[in-house]
C-alpha cells in the first residue's frame, strides 16, 4: 500500500458501469487534485489490480454481475485487513449495510443524484484514507520504539513520583538488568526501592531525583542495585517527570548497567594511586613540563625541595624555579627535549626560603596517541653531596700527592746515595720513608673506606669496645681506665675503629720521655669522653685537629683524626676537642 503520510491519494474504484465509474473519478478530481482514480468493472479484475499497484482507499459497487461488492469486501478484508474500503450503492438496504459493517466496511454511502455525493464521497475518502495513514504511522512508530528499547542495554521504564517506585510500564531489558521479569516488576511482586536498591543508596537515590522534580529538571544519578541472585551491579539513570491523560507527575526514565565501567574507574584510580605513591617514593623530584612551560605533574619530592605548595607550583613556570644564571640553559634543554632529544644538564634550584641547591635534570619528550609532543617528563637529583665529595676529593688528592711525594722523595734520593756510595745507611733511611709512605696509604684507604652508611647499629658496652680496641694497640707502658657502663646504638666494628684512633693518637702524641700515657674513657652529659695525661693540644690548634692531614708528629699521617669525625658523624654523632678536666692531656668530646 501506499506510503506516504500526505500528497496523492490512489482509489481503486470497481463498478460494472464503466461510465458511471468513469464519471465518479472525475468528479473527485475536481473535489481534490490529489485523487487519482483507477477503475474496473468487475471483482476479479480489481482483486487483480490490487495485487499489482499501490492503493489508499477502495471505493466498490455492491450490486454488479457475479461477485457482488460484499464478496469484494470479504476478499480484500482477508488478504488486506486495514486497507479502508467504502461501498458506494445505489440498491443499498439495512440488511446490506449490517452485512457490510460485520464484514469490516470502513464507510458506507448510497448513491444519490446531484454531485453533492461526489463531494461527500471525496470528503470519506481522504477521511478512511488518513485515518488509515496515521493508524500505520503510529504503528511504524511504535514498531521502532519498541525495537530502539529492546535494542538498548539497560531498561525503560515507568513509575509514579512515590516512594517505593512503583511502576506502570517496565521494558524487557529489566531481566537482563535485574534478574527479575518486567512483568514482577510491574505488578509490584518485586519492588524497585525495597527489593532491588541497595539499602545504602535508596535515601540518596529519593533525595536526588525530588530534587530534579522541583526544578522540573531531568536527573541523572549513579547507584548500586542487587539482583535476583543477590549480585551487586552498579547502574546510571536519568529521567524526568512527564504529564499524560493517564497518569500525572509520572516519572519515565531510563536505567542501564555501568558495572563494568565503575570496575574500570576503579582500576583506574588503583592505578594513578600507585603511580602516585611510587613517584612519591622517590628521592628524586620528578616533573611533567606542558608544552607552554608550565608544570602539568609533579611528585611530593618538588614541593620538600621547593617549599612550593601543589597551588603555587601549578601557578609558576617551570623556569622560575632555576637561579637566575641557570635560566637560559634550563630553557635551551626545554627547547632540546621537545624537539625530540634526550637532555642532561645541570641546574641550581632556587627554594622559597633557603639555600639554592645544585640539581642535575635529565628530560625526554613526552607524546600522545597520535605521537604530538605533549611535554617533557624528567627527574632531577640533588647533586649537592656529589659536589661537596668532588671539593673534599679535589682537596684530599693534592693533600695526599703532596704528603707522599716527601718520603718518595726520600726514598728517591737515599737509594741514589746508596748507589753512588755503597752506604747501608742511606738504605735504612729510605726503608723509614718508605714505611711512612706505607703508613700513610693505609690510612688513606681507611679513610675513603668511611662512608656515610654504617651498616647495622645494635646496642654496644662502650667500656667492652673500649677494652677490645685498647688489646689491639701497641701501647707499652701505657694505661687505659674505664669509668663507664654507657650504652650506646653504634655499629661495633666501625665504633672499635674509632676508639682505637683516639687511643693512637694518645699513645703518638700524648706520651713522656718515659713512653707512656694513661688514658680515660668517662661519661658526659650526652655522651662519653677520651683523654689522656699527656703533652694535651695547643688551644689555638685544637680547631684544626680534624684537618685532613694535620699532624704535629714527623711519623704521622694526619688522617686519624679526621677519620674519627667521619665515623662519629655517620652514627650520627659529633667529636670535639675540650678542655681536660684532671689530665694535662688532650681530651676528646663525643655527643650521641
Amino acid at each position: 500500500m501506499n506510503d506516504a503520510d500526505g500528497g496523492e491519494i490512489r482509489v481503486l474504484h470497481v463498478d460494472d458501469d464503466a461510465d458511471f465509474a468513469e464519471m465518479v473519478g472525475m468528479q473527485l478530481r475536481r473535489q481534490n487534485e490529489e485523487i487519482t482514480v483507477v477503475t474496473e468493472t468487475n471483482v476479479d479484475d480489481g482483486l487483480a489490480r490490487l495485487q499489482t499497484e499501490d492503493v489508499d482507499c477502495v471505493v466498490s459497487d455492491h450490486d454488479m454481475p457475479g461477485k457482488d461488492g460484499l464478496a469484494f469486501l470479504r476478499a480484500v478484508r482477508e488478504a488486506y485487513p486495514e486497507l479502508p474500503f467504502v461501498l458506494f450503492t445505489g440498491k443499498g438496504s439495512e440488511e446490506i449495510a449490517s452485512d457490510a459493517i460485520s464484514a469490516g466496511v470502513t464507510e458506507y454511502l448510497q448513491k444519490e443524484t446531484g454531485t453533492d455525493q461526489y463531494a461527500v464521497l471525496a470528503n470519506r475518502i481522504e477521511q478512511a484514507v488518513s485515518s488509515d495513514r496515521a493508524k500505520r504511522a503510529l504503528e511504524e512508530s511504535e514498531r521502532r520504539l519498541s525495537t530502539l528499547i529492546s535494542n538498548l542495554p539497560g531498561m525503560v521504564y515507568r513509575c509514579r513520583n512515590e516512594r517505593g517506585w512503583p511502576m506502570t510500564f517496565v521494558s524487557d531489558g529489566a531481566a537482563a538488568l535485574t534478574g527479575y521479569s518486567a512483568d514482577a516488576i510491574e505488578s509490584g511482586d518485586v519492588s524497585w526501592n525495597d527489593d532491588v536498591i541497595r539499602e545504602a543508596d535508596r535515601e540518596a537515590v529519593w533525595e536526588r531525583v525530588q530534587t530534579a522534580v522541583r526544578a522540573d529538571e531531568p536527573f541523572e544519578v549513579t547507584y548500586r542495585i542487587e539482583t535476583a541472585d543477590g549480585e551487586e551491579r552498579w547502574v546510571w539513570e536519568r529521567g524526568r517527570t512527564v504529564e499524560s491523560a493517564e497518569e500525572s507527575g509520572a516519572i519515565e526514565g531510563f536505567v542501564t548497567d555501568i558495572t563494568a565501567r565503575k570496575e574500570r574507574e576503579r582500576e583506574l584510580e588503583d592505578e594513578r594511586e600507585f603511580t602516585e605513591d611510587v613517584l612519591n617514593s622517590l628521592s628524586d623530584v620528578f616533573f611533567v613540563v606542558g608544552t607552554d612551560g608550565s608544570l602539568r605533574r609533579w611528585n611530593d619530592r618538588v614541593n620538600e625541595v621547593t617549599g612550593y605548595t601543589d597551588e603555587q607550583i601549578a601557578a609558576s613556570d617551570a623556569i622560575e624555579f632555576f637561579a637566575e644564571a641557570d635560566r637560559p640553559k634550563a630553557r635551551q634543554a626545554f627547547g632540546r627535549a621537545f624537539d625530540g632529544e634526550r637532555v642532561q644538564f645541570e641546574g641550581t634550584v632556587e627554594p622559597i626560603d633557603g639555600e639554592a641547591i645544585p640539581f642535575e635534570f635529565r628530560g625526554t619528550a613526552l607524546t600522545d596517541a597520535d605521537g604530538e609532543v605533549v611535554g617533557v617528563s624528567g627527574v632531577g637529583r640533588d647533586v649537592s653531596e656529589r659536589k661537596t665529595q668532588q671539593r673534599e676529593l679535589e682537596a684530599f688528592a693534592s693533600l695526599v700527592s703532596h704528603d707522599l711525594r716527601n718520603p718518595l722523595n726520600v726514598v728517591q734520593g737515599r737509594v741514589q746515595l746508596a748507589l753512588e756510595s755503597g752506604s747501608v745507611e742511606n738504605l735504612a733511611a729510605a726503608s723509614d720513608a718508605a714505611d711512612r709512605m706505607e703508613r700513610l696509604i693505609d690510612d688513606v684507604v681507611r679513610l675513603t673506606r668511611q662512608g656515610h652508611d654504617i651498616g647495622d647499629v645494635e646496642p654496644v658496652e662502650v667500656a667492652d669496645v673500649a677494652a677490645e680496641a685498647w688489646d689491639k694497640l701497641e701501647a707499652d707502658g701505657s694505661s687505659l681506665t674505664v669509668e663507664t657502663a654507657r650504652t650506646v646504638e653504634a655499629n661495633p666494628d666501625r665504633f672499635r675503629e674509632l676508639l682505637a684512633e683516639l687511643f693512637q693518637n694518645a699513645v703518638q702524641h700524648g706520651a713522656d720521655d718515659d713512653g707512656g700515657v694513661s688514658v680515660r674513657v668517662g661519661d658526659t652529659d650526652g655522651g662519653f669522653f677520651v683523654a689522656d695525661d699527656g703533652a694535651g693540644i695547643d688551644p689555638d690548634r685544637r680547631p684544626d685537629v680534624f684537618d685532613e692531614g694535620y699532624t704535629t708528629s714527623t711519623d704521622g699521617t694526619g688522617l686519624g683524626l679526621p677519620l674519627v669525625e667521619r665515623i662519629a658523624a655517620a652514627h650520627g654523632w659529633t667529636v670535639t676537642v675540650a678542655e681536660s678536666e684532671r689530665e694535662e692531656g688532650a681530651r676528646f668530646e663525643i655527643t650521641v
